[in-house]
């Protein structure tokens, strides 16, 4: 949450990993940063229902939860240290989402699985989708039992 934070972090995961396995450890930082009112206004209505589903919260509490939630938030918006904001973390390898996806920042994600972690942040949404489904029309090749190919549509 802050820059002496992420430094303590980085260090002790260096000395657990020289102490246990001596395999260096790759840290990525994870920033997602909400500069829509409706992104957190939407999170919070789900995360309610999710607790309400659960059997962690009644109905009845969640306006007191919601606005509880929003306080702290707003506490932690205070407190917390972005990253790389005065170029003073450059050495690190993080992603920043803004607004999920809407614009991404890396620095340092060179090799092949955090860039593959990237992609799929990136087409990470943290709201309810509808997602349709459909098939084509029967085409000719469906009729005989073949697969693949480019065969045209039956009448």
């Amino acid at each position: 949450s802050s820059k002496e934070r992420r430094r303590w972090i980085l260090a002790r995961l260096a000395t657990m990993s020289q102490q246990r396995s001596k395999t260096r450890v790759k840290t990525i930082f994870i920033e997602v940063t909400l500069t829509k009112l409706v992104l957190e206004d939407a999170i919070l209505e789900q995360k309610l229902e999710r607790d309400i589903r659960e059997e962690r919260l009644k109905r009845e509490d969640v306006a007191m939860e919601g606005e509880k939630w929003k306080g702290k938030v707003q506490e932690y918006k205070k407190l917390y240290v972005t990253l790389q904001e005065d170029g003073s973390e450059d050495d690190l390898s993080f992603i920043k989402l803004i607004n999920y996806g809407e614009r991404v920042l890396t620095n340092r994600m060179r090799a092949y699985l955090p860039q593959r972690i990237v992609q799929f942040l990136t087409a990470t949404h943290p709201t309810k989708h509808t997602i349709y489904l459909c098939r084509h029309g029967q085409s000719e090749y469906n009729t005989t039992g073949r697969l693949g190919g480019n065969s045209p549509i039956t009448e």
